[in-house]
């Protein structure tokens, strides 16, 4: 049987829409992904045994391209590991469920790692989500993400609309 339709108006109420797919939009590897593991800390006493500190945990990564382990931060033992691929994985999650296709493309991540990986950056810059704010200047929706591997900072996110010629970053 082969139905046509000739300009008729048509209810579809079994049509499910889909949502975009994560992998399209947000790469899936990153120099952010990268393992880490918490080890206990110890010192040399006077007598040159090593005692166990109970109440702090290192944070170790394998060094590039040395490949050997270095730690990158010693924390307190109930400080809660957030690591980035996690993190990521779940905003752009969000990000996908939230945002049209035609939000979603073009969209620009900029990946920055500090203090040998300490310190982690992620922007996430929604190139067709913009807004002429003056004559020689757009404003860009930007979600940028920073997390912490060594105490210095808790995990955060920022939202908004950043000028895209603004040399200090500030929000608008």
């Amino acid at each position: 049987m082969i139905n046509v339709c000739h300009n008729k108006e048509t209810n579809m109420t079994n049509v499910v829409p889909l949502q975009p797919h994560l992998n399209r939009y947000f790469p899936q590897e990153s120099d952010l992904y990268f393992p880490i593991w918490t080890r206990p800390v110890a010192f040399l006493g006077k007598d040159g045994y090593p005692y166990k500190n109970p109440k702090y945990k290192a944070i170790v990564r394998i060094s590039q391209p040395s490949n050997k382990p270095i730690q990158i931060g010693m924390v307190g033992h109930n400080y809660k590991v957030l690591r980035m691929k996690d993190l990521c994985t779940q905003i752009e999650k969000q990000l996908t469920e939230s945002l049209e296709h035609k939000e979603l493309d073009r969209v620009k991540v900029v990946d920055q790692i500090s203090y040998n990986g300490a310190m982690l950056f992620r922007q996430y810059i929604f190139r067709n989500l913009k807004v002429d704010i003056s004559d020689r200047s757009d404003s860009m929706f930007r979600v940028i993400v920073v997390n912490s591997y060594d105490g210095s900072t808790c995990f955060k996110m920022y939202c908004g609309s950043i000028n895209s010629y603004c040399s200090n970053g500030q929000i608008s």
